[in-house]
């Protein structure tokens, strides 16, 4: 149970944790707040215990936009036109995530 688990780590006073599948979805309610990111694709994989209070954030969505950015800029016809759909669906979520 998720939130068995979270409040375990909280009673330990843990300052944070990472978090993987098949619970990324799970834990989300045992958290006390959200970033907006974990609002916006329902999964976080990191946790942050701020004074007591867990706090879900989700670390995967940044790091696969900053890939396709990098491939983008150094190999931009392939980026493109091998992955065209899935680029315009990140970019549309990037610019969704400000």
């Amino acid at each position: 149970n998720a939130t068995e688990f979270v409040n375990s780590f909280r009673a330990i006073n843990m300052q944070g944790y990472s978090v993987t599948i098949p619970h990324k979805q799970d834990i989300i309610p045992a958290m006390d707040d959200l970033d907006d990111i974990v609002r916006q694709v329902g999964a976080l994989n990191t946790v942050a215990n701020h004074e007591g209070r867990l706090f879900g954030t989700n670390t995967d969505v940044p790091g696969a936009l900053g890939a396709l950015e990098e491939a983008m800029e150094e190999y931009p016809e392939i980026a493109i036109n091998t992955c065209k759909t899935f680029s315009l669906r990140m970019r549309k979520l990037q610019e969704k995530l400000g």
